[in-house]
């Protein structure tokens, strides 16, 4: 058991060293990162960005019957890209399969119904990782998100908001933050559901709630299939 244990933790450390370098090396070269099937518009493997934000809002916009957003092993993103998406995330119902940390859980937690699947495919530890970024101009850790607070404390209570605000000021947040696992076996291997961690996974106090309790509700909707980046057929057609 403790080598199951340990095996998770380390592909959770994994998964955060990824999402903290999100480069060439990570993205996979031959598929695409944001496209429609059917009535959902996916974003998957993929860093937010301004571009990829551009694509998600023409293709939301030329086709109004999507209502869904997947966001699969997000790891993480760019705070304004991600404010833009969250904006529209508002619309539509969020399904969450893998990891969706930083920038991602701004998105997913904006969502008007949130959803958890199950996903043995990933490339990160399933979690919603909530805590601040690094400001480009002043080359410093900073609060990110404390302006959604409010937003975030309704969404996520019985959370505290002040557990909830320590999270969004923790100052590494490749490694700190508050940490909601999704997937059972990684709750398994670590006891709780949601952790607020100063550094990951030494110091972590735990938050005795469910993921019903926050409102999140766990779904057997299939993840989307993968597209080609070469292919030009419109997907859901």
């Amino acid at each position: 058991m403790k080598r199951s244990i340990s095996a998770l933790l380390l592909m959770f450390l994994l998964g955060l060293s990824a999402a903290s370098s999100a480069g060439p090396n990570y993205l996979p070269a031959q598929q695409r990162q944001v496209y429609r099937d059917g009535d959902a518009l996916v974003v998957r493997n993929t860093a937010i960005l301004n571009q990829l934000v551009d694509e998600a809002i023409r293709i939301l916009d030329e086709n109004p019957s999507i209502h869904r957003l997947w966001l699969i092993d997000v790891p993480g993103g760019f705070g304004v890209p991600a404010a833009r998406l969250a904006s529209r995330a508002q619309e539509l119902d969020v399904y969450v399969a893998g990891g969706c940390y930083s920038a991602c859980a701004e998105v997913a937690l904006s969502g008007r119904v949130l959803h958890v699947v199950p996903w043995r495919d990933g490339r990160l530890a399933s979690a919603l990782i909530i805590h601040g970024a690094f400001a480009m101009n002043t080359g410093e850790w900073v609060a990110q998100g404390l302006n959604n607070l409010a937003r975030y404390a309704e969404r996520l209570d019985p959370i505290s908001r002040a557990d909830i605000e320590a999270a969004l000021r923790f100052p590494s947040p490749t490694a700190a933050g508050l940490f909601i696992f999704t997937d059972k076996s990684v709750r398994d291997a670590k006891g709780q559901t949601v952790l607020l961690c100063e550094y990951f996974p030494s110091k972590c106090r735990s938050i005795d709630v469910t993921l019903e309790q926050i409102h999140i509700a766990k779904s057997d909707e299939p993840v989307p299939p993968e597209v080609p980046a070469d292919d030009e057929v419109e997907q859901g057609k």
